[in-house]
């Protein structure tokens, strides 16, 4: 019978075969005359004895594969050498193991690759004997060989959300994980810098915490704050303010040709809602703390904050316009106009199509068959706009000259009932310039702008600018960036999910070292 099998050394004798419906059994043995002491190096020839050595290699089809391996002892004729007695050594085959290195190899994939339950289970079609606390001592007594850096990334990630934290270090230069801290403390985070002192620049995002333990370690080094960080916490900034300034939802009405602005009717008090408010309230006026009220009422952290601060009761939302429809409302008076002139709903959408209008039949028959019904019983009908906050923020961000001709008559409407929209898209428009740009002077400019009006939507964030004004410049004439502790950290939430987050910090940190 053939087997796919090759001696790894020459020196390896093929003694016999022995196979049954499951298992490959070969002996072998070694035909050298001579071996070289581990401890001294020195060649002996007189050898001691000899015993038989059980290993597993890679299965051949589903039949296990047992070498049954007569190995050596011998006399070490080196005086001065400690070690009398030694048995030779393999380069195929570490001491005292029980594996041959290819089958370690492929373990190590495989517990690299999946949780180690689920390794056991793949194990158990082509091998025996593998259990799943196999594959977490083959981890950790895994050696791995981390690049001497002089610049990492350092950013957070969650143990469990909202109670334990951890530290994530990385090598920007490599982009290989360097070390995972227990806690996200200044003391944590100072001690590991202190540690690695050959460490010249680090990149973090806008963390007081990171800050001060770099400081702490080390003033020389150069910290670089995040620039995706910068353009996030911006956006945070615009959205916040407008919630204080415009509703969720922006309405105005048309009757046939007359436009009627109008700001939104008050809406119906939301009374469930209002009362789980107001005992939140209570509760936090009486000392519980935010994260037991999150626990208690099952809410994040973030709405119980936003329910204690809330002063007026919550309205009922209203449904959101469908995106055929919102497609359609630009072109609400044309089609009135249209419908004037006794034009056919396929006549009136070839029309509005010339115009601009890319959307469905149905959706331009939704509208007009209870318009036309409406309009036969007499009823006045109200055309009725709408548009979202989130997009009002996202069209400022993005820049009014960038939008589209339906998208700027509907801005139009906005800046009428809101006259602050324009002002304010030149004001983040300038920021993004400046950023794109990489302008630091007048980055500076816009920021003390923003900070001598207190009414200003980015005052605070200034203010945040201001206190790290040295890592914001490094961020603009650096080429490093923390973006890639953001994938990181994405691949760390896929492991410790696979892992069902049951593993130690160390087992963690291993899987994440390790690289195929």
């Amino acid at each position: 019978m053939l087997i796919p099998w090759q001696a790894p050394e020459k020196q390896l004798l093929f003694c016999s075969l022995q196979t049954t419906e499951t298992t490959i059994i070969l002996y072998l043995q070694m035909t050298k005359t001579y071996a070289f002491c581990p401890s001294c190096g020195s060649q002996s020839k007189h050898q001691h004895s000899f015993y038989t050595r059980e290993l597993q290699d890679l299965s051949v089809g589903s039949q296990h594969v047992l070498i049954r391996l007569q190995s050596r002892k011998w006399f070490c004729v080196e005086a001065d050498c400690q070690q009398r007695i030694f048995t030779e050594r393999f380069s195929w085959l570490l001491p005292y193991a029980r594996k041959t290195e290819r089958l370690q190899q492929f373990l190590r994939k495989l517990a690299f690759s999946m949780s180690c339950r689920q390794a056991e289970r793949v194990a158990q079609s082509c091998l025996r004997r593998v259990s799943h606390d196999t594959f977490l001592r083959l981890i950790r007594s895994t050696t791995i060989a981390l690049p001497q850096t002089t610049a990492i990334g350092i950013d957070d990630f969650a143990f469990r959300k909202g109670h334990d934290y951890g530290t994530l270090i990385c090598d920007l230069n490599t982009h290989q994980p360097l070390a995972i801290l227990p806690s996200r403390t200044s003391e944590t985070v100072e001690s590991w810098l202190v540690a690695h002192s050959p460490i010249q620049t680090v990149s973090r995002d806008g963390s007081k915490t990171y800050r001060e333990a770099i400081t702490n370690a080390n003033a020389a080094i150069q910290q670089i704050s995040d620039r995706w960080h910068l353009i996030k916490n911006a956006k945070e900034a615009l959205s916040k303010w407008l919630e204080q300034k415009l509703p969720a939802q922006i309405e105005w009405s048309i009757e046939h040709e007359h436009q009627i602005a109008e700001l939104p009717n008050e809406k119906p008090i939301d009374e469930p809602r209002w009362q789980l408010i107001q005992r939140v309230q209570q509760d936090h006026k009486e000392g519980v703390r935010i994260s037991y009220l999150a626990k208690k009422y099952e809410l994040s952290r973030g709405t119980i904050y936003k329910y204690v601060k809330q002063v007026t009761p919550p309205q009922k939302t209203k449904r959101k316009t469908k995106p055929a429809q919102a497609k359609l409302q630009p072109y609400y008076e044309l089609i009135v106009a249209y419908d004037t002139e006794h034009l056919t709903t396929n006549q009136i959408l070839k029309r509005i199509r010339l115009a601009g209008y890319d959307g469905s039949l149905s959706a331009l028959r939704r509208f007009i068959e209870p318009y036309r019904a409406n309009k036969k019983k007499g009823y006045t009908q109200a055309l009725i706009h709408q548009i979202s906050r989130t997009k009002i923020s996202q069209w400022i961000w993005r820049g009014f000259q960038q939008l589209n001709d339906e998208q700027k008559q509907v801005l139009e409407k906005c800046q009428h009932l809101y006259p602050f929209l324009e002002p304010l898209e030149k004001i983040v428009q300038e920021y993004r310039t400046i950023f794109e740009n990489r302008a630091i002077e007048p980055l500076i400019d816009w920021m003390n702008t923003q900070l001598v009006n207190k009414n200003s939507p980015f005052h605070r964030y200034s203010t945040g600018l201001r206190l790290d004004v040295a890592a914001v410049k490094n961020a603009f004439a650096s080429p490093y960036s923390n973006g890639l502790l953001e994938g990181q950290v994405n691949r760390l939430k896929w492991m410790k999910r696979m892992m069902y987050g049951r593993a130690k910090p160390d087992l963690l940190e291993k899987r994440m070292q390790y690289q195929f």
